[in-house]
């Protein structure tokens, strides 16, 4: 994963607080991306959670990412997380329309002509 090939790649120069920004990093990205476990659970997928972190990786993602580094967002924050379900049965509905009963096929279809972000989930 890209995580493991910054620290390696920056060895011994990587400092704790980068370190522990990027953890903090790893841990938000796997919490609103896993995208496997809304197509595996099916159009019934519901998901509520809590992320604790130590950086405000969210609002950095969605900020200032390609202008400040994530380390200028120390703030401990929580964040309620959750799946849209009602936008998730009606994607499951129409991939099923559109492309048969076949799930792979469906989601491969999907992959290709609609943006992934449909499938992430969302904080408040």
């Amino acid at each position: 994963m890209v995580y493991s090939a910054i620290e390696i790649t920056a060895g011994d120069k990587i400092t704790t607080e980068i370190k522990a920004s990027l953890n903090d990093s790893k841990k938000w990205m796997m919490e609103m991306r896993d995208v496997i476990a809304t197509v595996s659970s099916g159009p019934d997928y519901q998901y509520e959670g809590v992320i604790n972190l130590s950086y405000d990786v969210n609002a950095w993602y969605f900020e200032n990412s390609e202008k400040m580094p994530l380390v200028a967002y120390k703030k401990d924050i929580s964040y309620e997380v959750y799946q849209e379900s009602e936008r998730i049965k009606n994607i499951f509905s129409g991939i099923k329309k559109l492309y048969g009963p076949d799930i792979k096929y469906q989601f491969g279809q999907f992959l290709i002509r609609w943006d992934i972000e449909n499938l992430w989930r969302k904080s408040k």
